[in-house]
């Protein structure tokens, strides 16, 4: 009975389909008299556009406000965390290397990199700074630059695979609207896949070694992989291996020393970019690389299928909060796809032979994937299986703690699979008619996160006293007493403080950064500050309330921040 269900369901359905697609052929086929062939330029145009127009079409206009701040200083998160480091880095001193901040987090200091402020932005425009308005900020056009990117290197990627202009248009919105950059919205820096979209392009294009253009392409994406955030890095440098040994199975001659020194040539200048951007500061005492936390933001198993941002299902559950850094749904229309592409790949003639000319992508996916999934394999609120670290492996991977967000690579070739697959093995018309179809799916399965209300707080400055303006003409110096390295600190706004520290030059020994740790020497300074009574004339200091009986200062509530100085 069941089978004959069945059976009679799919006939149903079968003829259905078959009734909508007579019905809609005579518009399909009218598409592809479209030019089949476009070029590289219109092709990037056309992507520019639809990821430029989806941008505006989520978020308001004022963003792009390069005077606007209200937005960043209201968000309270990590966008935050962004804006104030560049607010601190434009207003201190040029040291060398260029990306240190030594009056933020003071004495130690921290850099541009580890506050996630874009640091070739940063630098650029610090150098700008004399022309620029005291509320000047860059991350809105940079959200917005993102996501025309985003369309531009996707349709490049897509016309390396199909020409055709209507399969380009179609294919390029489903990198723009797909959820996992939507979901990265917050941590600006992170928002810069179009890094990961022009490496895969570049895999997809550059045939041979010999040509200036293999340098440049990579110099110039390891440059904005570096001044943008380490994590994109560290998957453009696999990229980077994966196509150098695809070259080198498809070129016999290519000499291994020769590839040898192409990678040597290339983590060289990795080093000293990342290096000018001060995220090798430790040996300043600035910051510290490793965290805890590998294995915890993690890949879930069910991350591809997770309905998390889902309108149609219920979403599955977390081994742990903080899998949210792996999240990788792949919508229901972009599910779709995949199953039909994986279908038509283990069909596919000369599979063997297709399988071992990618076999260095594939080997890169596979670690990839074994990495962001981390040594606690998960599945849904299950741990399947807990594979002990020793310490020092376990210090090592924490330097890249987010490991989830490693299976970004994976994903994106997953989603640009079903446009080398399937294109090559539908008619145009019907292909093109699968990607009306689950496009309009992923566009309804996705409608609440589209929906969703972000960077609406508007920010009130609560440091409105003018005495405020009496301090910053005699005071260099603001002390927390403790600072958040050393224990918890005075409950204060402590980003409207940072902002008016930032603003006035003083320096400040607290800060918001990536990978803070305790600082025991600076600690036990304080100790003695107190128990010595050396405070300094030029300090404000601003104490928890259990601290004021030890000290021997004038102390005052200002904006109900309790604010001492020396008598």
């Amino acid at each position: 009975m069941i089978a004959t269900f069945l059976h009679d369901t799919a006939m149903i359905t079968s003829m259905k389909i078959a009734y909508i697609y007579d019905a809609i052929y005579p518009y399909i086929k009218i598409l592809p008299c479209l030019k089949k062939d476009i070029s590289p330029f219109l092709s990037g145009l056309f992507g520019a556009i639809l990821g430029g127009s989806f941008f505006l079409l989520l978020f308001d206009f004022s963003l792009l406000n390069p005077l606007n701040i209200e937005w960043l200083m209201g968000d309270q998160g990590d966008i935050t965390q962004s804006f104030l480091g560049w607010h601190f880095f434009r207003n201190s001193e040029w040291t060398f290397p260029l990306g240190k901040i030594l009056q933020y987090n003071f004495p130690q200091g921290t850099s541009i990199g580890f506050t996630d402020s874009i640091p070739f932005l940063a630098l650029l425009f610090k150098t700008m700074n004399p022309l620029l308005s005291d509320s000047f900020q860059y991350l809105g056009p940079w959200l917005f630059f993102c996501y025309i990117l985003q369309g531009f290197t996707s349709a490049l990627l897509i016309r390396a695979h199909c020409k055709n202009v209507v399969l380009i248009i179609l294919g390029t919105l489903f990198f723009v609207i797909n959820p996992v950059l939507l979901n990265r919205i917050g941590h600006v820096a992170l928002v810069g896949h179009w890094i990961l979209l022009a490496a895969l392009w570049f895999y997809s294009s550059l045939k041979t070694f010999q040509t200036k253009k293999y340098f440049s392409f990579w110099l110039i994406l390891f440059f904005f992989s570096c001044g943008t955030h380490p994590y994109l890095t560290i998957m453009v440098f696999c990229l980077f291996l994966a196509h150098n040994f695809h070259l080198k199975i498809i070129d016999k001659n290519y000499l291994i020393k020769q590839l040898l020194l192409n990678h040597v040539f290339f983590i060289f200048i990795i080093l000293i970019l990342w290096w000018n951007f001060g995220y090798f500061s430790r040996g300043y005492g600035v910051s510290n690389y490793t965290a805890e936390g590998y294995g915890y933001f993690s890949l879930n198993l069910n991350a591809l299928f997770n309905f998390h941002s889902s309108s149609l299902f219920k979403g599955l559950p977390y081994a742990t909060k903080g899998q949210y850094e792996g999240f990788s749904y792949l919508g229901l229309g972009g599910i779709i796809l995949c199953i039909l592409s994986f279908l038509a790949l283990i069909s596919k003639p000369g599979l063997k032979q297709y399988l071992k000319k990618h076999s260095p992508l594939i080997a890169v996916c596979i670690i990839l994937t074994l990495y962001a999934l981390s040594h606690k394999i998960t599945f849904g609120d299950k741990v399947l299986i807990n594979i002990p670290l020793p310490s020092f492996l376990g210090d090592f991977f924490s330097i890249f703690r987010s490991s989830g967000r490693f299976f970004w690579v994976p994903y994106y070739i997953l989603l640009t699979i079903p446009f080398f697959i399937l294109a090559e093995r539908l008619k145009l018309s019907f292909m093109i008619l699968i990607l009306i179809f689950t496009l309009c799916l992923q566009v309804l399965d996705l409608k609440q996160l589209y929906q969703q209300k972000t960077f609406t707080k508007r920010w009130s400055y609560t440091l409105v006293s003018h005495e405020w303006e009496t301090l910053a003409k005699q005071y260099e110096h603001i002390v927390l007493l403790p600072p958040r390295k050393c224990a918890h600190p005075p409950q204060i706004p402590i980003h409207d403080l940072i902002f008016f520290s930032a603003k006035n030059r003083f320096s400040l020994n607290t800060g918001l950064y990536a990978h803070p740790y305790i600082d025991s020497e600076y600690c036990n300074s304080l100790v003695q500050l107190i128990t010595n009574h050396t405070f300094d004339s030029k300090t404000l200091y601003i104490p928890v309330p259990r601290l004021l009986r030890f000290l021997d200062l004038n102390c005052t509530k200002i904006d109900a921040i309790l604010v001492c100085r020396k008598i």
